[in-house]
């Protein structure tokens, strides 16, 4: 059934406003990469899990390699993201890791042959220059060496994103249920985290107590609100359009990390959020605001 366009526009906002806490939850957690990664999908797939058998009496299983492969994607888009954020601005990385809509569009155009309307390739456009410009600013080349540790795992990360949005695009597409898709998509990328974290010696139970708080509220804001959301969308939605949703993360974490942390916000990042904000809305508002 076709969402109405409040409820469309309202379930963007949602998405919007819980992917920009990410950041700064990550922060505040004062754990690894690793830590924040496993427990945020651990939790996440235990609450889609308990709410998915409260509703109706069973938790609905297949295998299905998509939602697998997808899990993969995530799991290392969290893993490189996530140690991003140590290391540089929450500004940078998440204005770096935020291009994956264009990737995703790429990847729709040459794989599954489908188009792009003429103002939402001009919205992306205007959104990435905001990005870029955000990217640019001179207060980035003050980090030293970090900046391209740091910015090389956000561009990964990025890669990562896109071909985890559009493989869920796929799923959803081909009928995989929304609790379905999600549970098995989160379970399997805290278990590739896991992997790799045991491989390397990390003790997931070394939290500090009130980091618990944080990683809980990573699982419910974030992963529920936000990607939940987004691939409940991703039935109907394109994964270009339900991914650009994220073109506005760098701006909400920007503001919440200058307010929350103490970082900085310069000329640079002002303009580039200005224009970043305007390219997301030709971009959904060619969506959500048409006729049709």
């Amino acid at each position: 059934m076709a969402l109405k366009k409040a409820e469309l526009i309202a379930l963007i906002f949602i998405a919007w406003v819980s992917i920009s806490s990410s950041s700064v939850l990550v922060l505040l957690s004062q754990t690894s990469a690793f830590h924040v990664a496993f427990w945020r999908l651990l939790f996440s797939s235990f609450i889609l899990a308990t709410a998915t058998f409260a509703y109706y009496k069973k938790i609905p299983f297949k295998l299905s390699f998509i939602p697998i492969f997808s899990g993969i994607f995530l799991g290392f888009h969290f893993l490189l993201w996530m140690e991003s954020l140590f290391l540089i601005p929450v500004a940078l990385s998440t204005t770096i890791v935020v291009t994956y809509p264009g990737i995703t569009a790429i990847l729709e155009k040459f794989v599954l042959k489908e188009s792009m309307g003429k103002r939402r390739i001009f919205g992306m456009v205007v959104a990435l220059a905001g990005v870029s410009i955000m990217l640019y600013s001179p207060q980035n080349f003050n980090i030293k060496e970090d900046i391209y540790t740091g910015s090389l795992f956000s561009a990964f990360a990025s890669f990562l994103a896109a071909g985890y949005f559009f493989l869920g695009r796929i799923a959803r597409s081909r009928g995989e249920g929304l609790s379905q898709y999600a549970i098995t998509t989160y379970l399997t990328a805290a278990i590739s985290v896991f992997s790799i974290g045991f491989l390397k010696g990390v003790s997931f139970l070394s939290v500090p107590p009130e980091g618990w708080i944080f990683l809980l509220l990573l699982a419910i804001v974030p992963m529920i609100g936000g990607h939940t959301v987004m691939n409940y969308l991703l039935v109907e939605e394109k994964a270009s359009f339900v991914s650009s949703i994220a073109l506005g993360e760098p701006l909400g974490a920007t503001l919440l990390s200058y307010f929350i942390l103490g970082q900085r916000i310069s000329g640079y990042m002002l303009i580039g959020m200005v224009l970043t904000i305007v390219g997301m809305f030709l971009i959904i508002g060619e969506r959500a605001f048409s006729k049709k």
